[in-house]
């Protein structure tokens, strides 16, 4: 995993830019003189820049698309008072290089203190059929970590890194409440519906995470 040294809030005009950035935007124009250029609106945690390709243009346009990490080399001048990066060169990159809390927003929350609430309410199930449903999902190391960092939706809400953990938290802790409000109810599958009612979204939504720049409802 590539490890990022350069973050968008600490460039300063004459910097000479060489790392990874998320592509949350590009735009092909074309100049006065009909010579077209490429605007990328690059993101990562830090906030978001433009950056402008004069050279080969069209070219790196094809090169990598909207959601995309990309690995530039440029350098940042000052335009209209604001800085923006000129780059000769892009080299599309994998989400599986990077680490993706480097691009994209993250939740406020503990993750880690978060999904060990879940495991508390996963320990509390007496049902063992439920009980051994749970563990295969989060005794799973792979599993539990695309759970932890996988957003809740593409759009509408908890759209950022950590999102489907604190919003199926969220759910679980209503749930409890209404399972003391209502003691008939099966809490055991109460609880356990309401912990799993989205797992599979850790597959949809964290393989694709680049759409939480996307204004899409889930």
């Amino acid at each position: 995993m590539k490890t990022k040294e350069i973050y968008l809030k600490d460039i300063k005009q004459g910097d000479k830019v060489a790392d990874s950035f998320l592509a949350a935007e590009k735009n092909m124009a074309f100049s006065q003189k009909s010579s077209p250029y490429l605007t990328v609106r690059l993101k990562d945690k830090t906030g978001e820049l433009d950056g402008k390709v004069w050279d080969n243009a069209i070219e790196f346009d094809r090169q990598f698309k909207k959601g995309d990490i990309i690995f530039i080399e440029g350098r940042a001048a000052s335009y209209k008072n604001s800085i923006q990066i000129s780059i000769v060169n892009i080299k599309k990159s994998a989400w599986e290089e990077v680490e993706p809390s480097d691009y994209l927003p993250v939740a406020k929350a503990d993750v880690n203190g978060m999904f060990n609430e879940i495991l508390t309410y996963t320990g509390k199930i007496q049902n063992k059929h439920l009980q051994d449903l749970l563990n295969a999902f989060f005794q799973d190391e792979k599993i539990a970590d695309l759970f932890k960092r996988a957003p809740a939706a593409k759009g509408f809400h908890h759209i950022y890194l950590g999102g489907l953990l604190e919003h199926t938290l969220s759910v679980v802790r209503l749930l409890e409440k209404v399972a003391e409000h209502y003691p008939n109810l099966n809490k055991d599958m109460l609880i356990a519906g309401g912990i799993l009612h989205d797992i599979g979204k850790k597959y949809d939504f964290f393989m694709i995470a680049s759409s939480i720049i996307a204004t899409k409802e889930d």
